[in-house]
């Protein structure tokens, strides 16, 4: 059994629910689990494992978008998620990380010092 501490999993907020995902965040979240797909196969995941309702077309103008916004490669029929975009989820995910330290420390100083005064 893995503890909570050793789990390397991303664990990211649901703010929806899967049936109200959309098919491009359900394509990250497939492509994110198993790569590389071809549109067909990607497809069928969407509609079976994952319950889209999704026309072909509509799948295919989705992963369309994930690729001009280098969210998606595609490789001959092939698509997986861009590693330069994982890397700036990192670096986005390490900021943020760093912002909230300085802060705390920073706020933890403060009180520090107010104690001090009163």
């Amino acid at each position: 059994m893995v503890s909570d501490e050793q789990d390397d999993t991303i664990k990211l907020p649901q703010v929806r629910t899967a049936k109200d995902k959309t098919i491009a965040e359900t394509a990250v979240h497939v492509l994110s689990r198993e790569w590389p797909l071809p549109l067909k196969s990607l497809h069928w995941k969407l509609r079976n494992e994952h319950g889209k309702e999704v026309s072909f077309q509509a799948t295919h103008k989705a992963l369309n978008k994930l690729v001009s916004q280098n969210i998606l490669l595609k490789e001959e029929r092939n698509y997986k998620l861009n590693i330069e975009w994982l890397e700036q989820l990192i670096r986005f995910g390490a900021q943020t990380k760093q912002a909230y330290l300085e802060k705390e420390k920073l706020e933890t100083k403060t009180g520090e010092l107010r104690k001090q005064w009163d």
